[in-house]
């Protein structure tokens, strides 16, 4: 009997033993043990890094995320936090050749390019906080339909077609962008960011003068490492200028949060409001009555290769405007792959959108308006210096082509296909 009872006693303190050395074990040393057992599970080893990352094991991270890379090289992500660790160590040499590879990686997503610029632009020593960044561009082009005129001319009014004489020739146009960024570190040692930036841009046809716009827009960003990737909460402003005369002002909020999926597939999920506010403007009766709030969910996904980078967006949005005929909701689905296995940069895009309206405006029709736009197009870059895939700060010639094709059960809004083709210089700076 004292046996038993010796026995028992002994196999009590062992599983409390066991359950005591399993307790002790820290969150990092259980997630450690996970990747172990399953080491080319790219979302555990993410986990890994960015645990440690959080508990200030550094160097821990820094093996963590070499791991990644022996098995999967041209993972952008690993790349991009493995920078940061360097410059955090003092690296700023591996720091900056693992930036430029993601910049060089032109297939790699652009979220992960643009963000490296950036990074890349500040200063070397780890405790500068601020960095700096933008590009400039301007080019011209010729669209096919620049005043959006109805097909044959044609237009109803109260069901009654009519014939207008608004001339739809093609016209040629030229755009100028500038685009600042200012980015701070919320501390040297995290991977959180405030962004801001300030976006101006001014199109002017030959002779449509009506056509002159200018658009000014200012953001302010915070980018946080959470949820096992990260997320970006904007709030936004800005003007447009249509022909000199205020248009329309807008402001709203975005939240959008990406994550890594698999070896490079990153998946982007998030939501905006918007609120429009159009202005009086000559000649356009009742333009306040398209005031609205624009409220927005997309979802994307980007997977990239060695030399070809896919990106799929679907966007669903609803628009509350102020008079029911003005209101809609609209579906978009947009496609691109782009790649560099000719001579510089080659894309191809498509996008397909429909919106149907809330109600009917009866001085127009007694039917509600229901639109179908098709749109595809091809872009093509060169760097100017290398003659290739354009680099990093090297002037970039592009060509841009666009092809819309156009689909409603509202004559006003059977709009002539128009095509659009623009060359352009830019320089990253």
């Amino acid at each position: 009997m004292k046996f038993k009872y010796s026995y028992i006693l002994l196999l009590v303190f062992l599983s409390v033993a066991v359950h005591a050395e399993t307790s002790s074990l820290s969150e990092e040393d259980v997630l450690f043990e996970k990747v172990y057992n399953d080491p080319g599970n790219i979302k555990l080893n993410f986990e890994l890094a960015r645990l440690q990352l959080k508990v200030g094991n550094i160097k821990g991270a820094a093996a963590t995320l070499e791991r990644i890379l022996a098995r999967f090289e041209n993972e952008t992500t690993a790349q991009l936090l493995l920078a940061r660790i360097n410059r955090q160590l003092g690296n700023p040499t591996e720091a900056n050749r693992l930036y430029q590879a993601i910049i060089n990686n032109t297939n790699a997503p652009e979220t992960n390019i643009n963000q490296a610029r950036q990074e890349l632009a500040s200063a070397k020593s780890p405790e500068d906080l601020w960095s700096f960044s933008g590009y400039v561009s301007m080019g011209g082009g010729l669209k096919s339909d620049a005043r959006g005129v109805s097909d044959h001319n044609q237009v109803l009014l109260q069901d009654v077609i009519y014939q207008t004489t608004t001339n739809s020739k093609s016209e040629k146009y030229r755009i100028a962008t500038a685009s600042f960024n200012a980015v701070r570190k919320l501390d040297p040692e995290s991977n959180n960011n405030f962004i801001a930036n300030l976006t101006v841009t001014d199109r002017t046809y030959d002779f449509y003068s009506e056509g002159k716009t200018t658009s000014y827009n200012a953001s302010l960003a915070l980018d946080l490492q959470t949820l096992g990737g990260f997320n970006t909460y904007t709030v936004n402003a800005g003007q447009l200028f249509v022909a000199s005369q205020p248009y329309i002002d807008y402001y709203g909020g975005s939240i959008n949060h990406r994550h890594v999926l698999a070896p490079n597939l990153i998946i982007n999920v998030g939501g905006s409001a918007t609120r429009q506010e159009f202005q009086d403007y000559p000649g356009i009766a009742q333009n306040q009555d398209k005031s609205n709030w624009t409220i927005s969910e997309n979802i994307g996904l980007t997977k990239s290769f060695e030399r070809v980078r896919l990106d799929a967006t679907l966007i669903n949005s609803d628009i509350l405007a102020k008079q029911d005929w003005y209101g809609y909701h609209s579906m978009q689905a947009n496609f691109a792959a782009t790649t560099n296995y000719l001579l510089g940069l080659t894309s191809i895009n498509k996008s397909v959108t429909k919106n149907l309206y809330d109600a009917a405006d009866t001085y127009v029709s007694n039917s509600i308006r229901r639109d179908l736009i098709n749109t595809y197009g091809a872009r093509w870059s060169i760097g100017l210096e290398s003659w290739d895939t354009p680099r990093n700060n090297e002037i970039t010639a592009s060509i841009d082509y666009k092809h819309n094709t156009y689909f409603s059960n509202i004559q006003n809004y059977q709009r002539t296909n128009d095509e659009d083709i623009y060359i352009s210089l830019s320089k990253n700076f």
